[in-house]
């Protein structure tokens, strides 16, 4: 599976550029398990980024309210059972900005991407698998409407179906 341009990753990298024009800064908070290579395309364009934990964020999370723009959630959704990852859910609605976005990367049935593969974020805001070191419980299989309520009170945005079966997915916090 090659690596394809993410629309929304390209709004996100161009937001970004706007910001640093006008002397601000975007945070974006990275949760699960970080790629370097993620962390470095966001850090090199600019944006303040802030990683939490090497796999599964401990609750409740440290950050105070309303602090980021983004949360990149790649690798973590089908990992988790409806409770944690409601749970996780509230957590990123405290720590976004009013109007702030959260974007994940979800598996679909006929998704080419394994539980032995994680995503990064290139320079060209592509989604590009690697191997996961370490072994990996079940992916929990979700549709769009179990997606679109999980993470109330963060309303769907978009949900896009990628060739490769993948769905990205962007809530956005109200306000």
């Amino acid at each position: 599976m090659a690596g394809s341009v993410c629309r929304f990753l390209t709004e996100v990298f161009d937001k970004i550029a706007r910001r640093l024009e006008e002397g601000a800064c975007y945070r974006v908070l990275i949760a699960g398990p970080p790629s370097g290579r993620t962390i470095e395309t966001f850090s090199r364009r600019g944006a303040r980024v802030t990683v939490d934990g090497e796999d599964l964020p401990e609750l409740p999370l440290s950050h105070a309210d309303e602090t980021f723009d983004l949360v990149l959630g790649l690798d973590l959704i089908d990992l988790l059972e409806d409770e944690a990852a409601a749970a996780l859910g509230a957590e990123w609605a405290r720590v976004l900005l009013p109007g702030g976005k959260v974007f994940l990367v979800s598996r679909s049935a006929a998704a080419r991407l394994t539980a032995g593969e994680r995503l990064e974020v290139l320079e060209d805001a592509s989604l590009h698998p690697v191997a996961r070191g370490g072994t990996r419980s079940r992916l929990i299989e979700r549709g769009n409407r179990a997606l679109e309520r999980l993470f109330r009170p963060l309303l769907v945005d978009e949900i896009l179906l990628r060739r490769d079966g993948l769905r990205e997915v962007v809530y956005k916090r109200p306000g």
